[in-house]
């Protein structure tokens, strides 16, 4: 394809940005729309396009902010809110919960309504305005809110760990479900289910599929030192049975297995071992019962209801 000198400016600027390239003219549009037909660029915002590989590089809380980067550039008024807000804030979001969707807000009554259109406004009530990395957001506790009414509880819970972590209060929270018109009863439950010592948004998803099973909630990153060596272990999940057994739930990303960064350049194989012998020594802790699961155990929920049956886990009282 012929070279265009302009648009790699263009793209170049963009890149440089974090952001997405803006066709600046019908030509400039033009050309860059037949270069996605050819699939060098791609186009996820109209009249915004970015390169096809690097766009494919990009993880979805990366292509989140460059989606805001270039709403705010094209917006300048614009202010984000809900899911967006939390990416931008560095809450924990689920990528099944980035869906290219931005979520702004503007105030109550003058919502727009754009069909089929990636950006979705929200009505404000009351929420002050943050600037974090030159990106103008929802304050902590109306981000918070707005991810409960917006998410399913399996992705809301772990933005909600997420910002116990950060030091969010949950009072500050309740208080403001007190003075909102909304029915705030899921912020309420995602509150009774949140736990700080989750510590990422996997762990979060896992135990939000538990709760949403039916099964009694596990203790979180429990220490257990080996009576043999005395080193401590600590577990994902724990459950103590009526009768004292201890059983553990391990969650296993992909990622474990073949990041270089958690493996630090050791083979899957010595992976493997290595966790043998973990299992070995929380067995001589007194842990009865182990079971590993990845990502595809927990989102298969016939198979999971199967693996914490197994392990004697019990169903959740009240």
């Amino acid at each position: 394809m012929r070279n265009n000198p302009n648009i790699t400016r263009l793209l170049d600027e963009a890149n440089q940005e974090c952001r997405l390239a803006f066709a600046a003219s019908r030509p400039d549009c033009e050309a860059m729309r037949n270069r996605v037909r050819h699939h060098e660029l791609v186009e996820p915002l109209p009249n915004c396009f970015t390169a096809a590989n690097t766009w494919a590089q990009l993880s979805p809380t990366d292509r989140t902010m460059r989606l805001a980067r270039t709403v705010q550039e094209k917006y300048p008024t614009r202010i984000f809110a809900g899911v967006t807000a939390a990416v931008i804030l560095g809450f924990w979001v689920g990528w099944g919960a980035l869906d290219g969707t931005i979520h702004c807000t503007v105030p109550s009554g003058r919502v727009p309504g754009a069909r089929n259109s990636p950006i979705v406004y929200h009505a404000r009530r009351g929420a002050s305005i943050l600037t974090v990395d030159g990106l103008r957001v929802t304050d902590h506790i109306h981000t918070l809110i707005d991810c409960a009414l917006i998410l399913p509880f399996c992705h809301a819970l772990g933005v909600f760990d997420s910002a116990l972590r950060l030091g969010v209060q949950p009072a500050r929270i309740l208080a403001e479900c007190g003075r909102q018109r909304r029915d705030c009863s899921r912020v309420h439950r995602l509150l009774h289910h949140a736990d700080p010592c989750s510590e990422n948004g996997g762990e979060s998803w896992v135990r939000a599929t538990i709760i949403e099973l039916g099964f009694a909630r596990p203790q979180l990153q429990v220490e257990l030192r080996d009576p043999q060596t005395g080193k401590c272990y600590r577990v994902d999940f724990l459950w103590v049975l009526p009768d004292g057994t201890l059983v553990v739930l391990e969650y296993d990303g992909l990622e474990k297995y073949t990041s270089e960064r958690m493996k630090g350049g050791s083979s899957t194989a010595q992976r493997v071992v290595d966790e043998r012998e973990r299992d070995a020594a929380l067995t001589r802790c007194g842990v009865v019962r182990i079971a590993h699961v990845f990502h595809r155990d927990v989102a298969n929920r016939r198979r999971f209801i199967y693996v914490l049956s197994s392990l004697g886990v019990p169903t959740a009282i009240g």
